[in-house]
């Protein structure tokens, strides 16, 4: 499917830039759902690999250190308590999937202001 996009200003081409960005980071949490549901099934054995890393390596087709931000950002946003993560996951993902792993490690962990940090992070 090709989708035609036509916009006749930069302003209004660079806000529809911005906003296909975040909802394409926005997306990649529904395949970390996915992966770590795949992971804590074990699917990676059922489909003859060693590791479950090496399978959604296979399976999404992106590389090791992508897969494994990805699973850190995910797992972060998975230590807040229930009533943070929807405010969480839309900071992460207008932040990018670069600086949200570099956050992840405080995400959730005690005496970490994890949104001060995200407010301070470069555009």
């Amino acid at each position: 499917m090709t989708v035609e996009i036509v916009v006749q200003d930069h302003l209004t081409r660079d806000q529809a830039l911005r906003a296909a960005a975040t909802r394409l980071n926005d997306a990649f949490f529904d395949v970390c759902a996915l992966a770590f549901a795949s992971i804590e099934a074990g699917d990676h054995e059922r489909f003859g690999f060693a590791d479950p890393v090496e399978y959604l390596v296979d399976r999404l087709g992106v590389k090791y250190r992508t897969i494994r931000k990805w699973l850190a950002i995910f797992g972060a946003w998975r230590r807040l308590p229930e009533h943070e993560q929807p405010e969480a996951r839309q900071i992460l993902a207008s932040l990018g999937t670069h600086k949200a792993s570099v956050l992840a490690p405080v995400i959730g962990r005690n005496g970490w202001d994890w949104r001060s940090l995200a407010a301070e992070a470069p555009e």
